[in-house]
């Protein structure tokens, strides 16, 4: 993924790119031959996760097009993506074999690439080469500096040394009529009991889900021991259960179909670069005045898993990615995106999460891009004179690149006066459709705050006995108020027995930060939140951890969110507030966010059937020259995608605005069509026109994907 979004990122700059993938199939270890997931729900406590940008482009893609649900639609609807881009040629099936290099070894020439289907040789040429291999192939054939193992400088017998292996191999289980038998050949030299216990335990519970099908199978072993090839762990894993496992009885009619014939193992090698991220850099979500990759992975512990949250630890916020530790200090053509960037051996497990690494990719191939339109090599572009440029240019490409937003001072919009239709507040609360949430004796509920001062906050509560609620209202706290923090004030409530009884809890507070606050609530007897479907943006409840599927270790928060909802649905609480808030108006979509930050920074019209249009108008005191519109529209990022590809309820987002037109006026007072747009489900979108002159700007909104309201972030106007 990290290739495809650096190869996409790189040509919609106007950059000609050539795209070699070992593989014949897309994907990387996403694809068809490994599978693994994409990303893994709970290792984030931010409560809005998701990126957004191109990567966020592609997986609206992938859900709006592979309508098989299968892998290999997924790799059809990706090529589709790189076909449509121009400036982009394929090559699968060809893994690089040689390089040349400057007489000074400081410049990649060419890459030599072999083709595993033909024989055929293929010589690359390019200005600048990315190495998004995942294990840093290109970069070994080109010598480039770098360190394996323990960090360059590190003590022999530090704690600094990494002490385990990693891999992970893919096979596939089928049933068959008849008993099968299973000898285990004496070649395979290894026990599955001498793998790592917590390896052990993914398995069995992977299947514990399902016998059949796919599974992973992971192997952790001391750095001292050989680490064993896929089939020898394959055979290893399957001796255990077909002759020794409580399974045994039940896997007389398994049989292993399929051992995948590529693995993915941890990156050993770790590029050398300008800058080296460290694990305090990541932990501490140190700032960099360079960064270019916002990123919400969780860290690795020693023996953390590959694909899963098993032995990792969640952090408390995002961290930032500078520039200098994506491209080779030595050969100054080369960058890196994934686990062999430059980075020490505690911090680079987590540039392998295929989000990160995946905008990793996005800034790779802007900045390679930039590189040749600006003339400028990579070190000079990293300086502080220069690097602002190109983190602009990022974030106008909807890519963000660190904790803070550069103001965009060319928006027209930020001018205007605004106005929308209608506005959602309190009273639009719906209380149909209502379902019940799993009993507990503590939840977390999540909520943004407006004003100076709160009185009374209100939720709907199932209660089957009398029981006393304790409430506590927290302040929000680290970024963007994504945990909780200082207790402002708490209260006791006496309950008898009632379903979706409207709970009033006293808690009289200065709120002294505006955005995130939360209502923690304990009872000593269960109870349950009656919840509605898509509730509004910042609206949640978060349940006890122990009572959900995150193996992610989390210090900083005790709660999480429910996982079990089927994408793309969510839902959250009835609650009130005293007094009521403003929050969803129209002011906000002139402000430079593009998803929720610590406020929920959107405009939401009131609930509607869209038989008339929901509208925001824009006016101008003067003329304006425009050429060009751009749009966000809400993306639910409080939502992941799947970790597989799969068949979803829907083909896009049910918050995206699916139909709508854009109206502008001339200084005349007439108004014309100036956008039509259809059958949209993208959460970007830009338009461009010829230069016009115009005095005011209505953005109609016809239909969503589903949502019975009208959600944007920004609309934004340039010349």
């Amino acid at each position: 993924m990290s290739g495809i979004c650096a190869a996409i990122s790189a040509a919609r700059q106007g950059i000609t790119v050539n795209l070699v993938e070992s593989s014949n199939s897309l994907g990387g270890r996403i694809g068809e031959e490994l599978r693994l997931p994409y990303d893994l729900p709970g290792g984030s406590n931010s409560i809005f996760p998701r990126e957004h940008g191109l990567l966020d482009e592609i997986l609206l893609s992938l859900m709006k097009f592979n309508t098989d649900g299968s892998y290999a639609g997924q790799s059809r609807v990706l090529a589709s993506l790189l076909i449509g881009e121009p400036r982009i040629q394929i090559f699968t099936g060809i893994r690089a074999i040689e390089t040349k290099l400057s007489s000074r070894s400081d410049k990649l020439l060419s890459c030599l690439g072999l083709c595993q289907n033909t024989g055929e040789r293929h010589l690359f040429k390019a200005d600048y080469f990315a190495d998004c291999t995942g294990t840093g192939n290109l970069s070994r054939l080109t010598d480039a500096p770098g360190e394996t193992g323990r960090d360059l400088g590190a003590e022999p017998n530090s704690s600094n040394l990494n002490r385990f292996h990693r891999m992970v191999a893919l096979i596939n289980i089928s049933r068959t009529e008849n008993l099968i038998p299973f000898v285990c050949p004496e070649w395979v030299k290894v026990k599955w009991e001498n793998n790592h216990l917590s390896a052990r335990v993914e398995w069995m519970e992977s299947l514990d889900q399902t016998l059949e099908g796919y599974h992973h199978i992971e192997w952790v072993c001391p750095q001292s021991e050989r680490l064993p090839t896929a089939e020898e762990v394959a055979w290893a894993a399957w001796d255990y259960i077909k002759n020794r496992s409580p399974l045994k009885k039940t896997a007389k009619q398994l049989s292993l179909e399929r051992i995948s014939p590529l693995v993915l193992q941890q990156a050993d090698f770790r590029g050398l670069g300008e800058y080296t991220l460290t694990g305090d850099d990541v932990a501490n979500a140190k700032p960099h005045y360079d960064s270019v990759v916002f990123s919400r992975a969780a860290i690795d512990g020693p023996t953390a898993l590959l694909c899963s949250n098993r032995g990792k630890i969640s952090l408390a916020q995002p961290f930032e990615i500078p520039f200098r530790a994506l491209y080779s200090k030595k050969v100054r053509n080369l960058f890196w995106t994934g686990a062999h960037a430059s980075a020490t051996h505690e911090s680079a497990p987590c540039l392998g999460h295929s989000p990160t690494a995946a905008q990793m990719g996005v800034a790779v191939g802007h900045s390679a891009a930039h590189c040749v339109l600006k003339n400028r090599q990579p070190r000079t572009l990293s300086k502080k004179g220069h690097i602002s440029s190109l983190q602009k240019s990022l974030q106008a490409s909807n890519h963000r690149t660190g904790h803070s937003l550069f103001e965009d001072d060319l928006d027209l919009v930020k001018k205007s006066q605004v106005s929308a239709s209608s506005s959602w507040d309190w009273k639009c609360q719906i209380h149909n459709s209502l379902k019940t949430g799993p009993m507990v004796n503590s939840c977390l509920v999540q909520m943004p705050l407006s004003t100076s001062k709160v009185d009374q906050v209100s939720v709907a509560i199932n209660i089957s006995q009398i029981c006393t609620l304790e409430a506590r209202l927290l302040q929000g706290s680290s970024f963007e108020s994504n945990l909780p923090g200082d207790c402002l004030q708490t209260c006791t409530v006496e309950m008898n027995p009632g379903d979706d009884q409207l709970v009033h809890f006293p808690l009289p507070s200065q709120i002294t930060n505006k955005g995130w606050h939360y209502l923690e609530i304990h009872s000593s007897e269960k109870f349950s939140l009656p919840v509605v479907d898509f509730p509004t943006v910042g609206f949640e409840v978060l349940y006890p951890q122990r009572n959900l599927e995150s193996r992610a270790t989390n210090s900083f928060n005790s709660y999480s969110h429910q996982l079990a909802k089927p994408f793309p649905f969510w839902d959250g609480p009835i609650i009130q507030v005293q007094p009521p808030q403003p929050m969803y108006l129209p002011e906000n979509v002139k402000n430079s966010h593009i998803r929720p930050s610590s406020m929920p920074n959107l405009w939401i019209s009131k609930p509607t059937d869209f038989k008339y249009p929901e509208f925001l108008e824009f006016s101008w005191d003067k003329p304006v020259e425009s050429s060009r519109i751009c749009l966000n529209f809400d993306a639910s990022y409080n939502l992941t995608f799947p970790r597989h590809p799969l068949i979803h309820g829907q083909d896009q987002l049910p918050s995206i605005i699916k139909d709508y037109r854009i109206y502008v006026t001339d200084i005349l007072g007439k108004s014309r069509l100036l956008v039509e747009e259809r059958n949209n489900f993208l959460a970007f979108r830009e338009h461009r026109f010829e230069p016009t002159t115009i005095c005011g700007m209505e953005v109609e909104i016809l239909s969503t994907g589903g949502l019975d309201r009208a959600q944007i972030f920004r609309v934004s106007a340039y010349e």
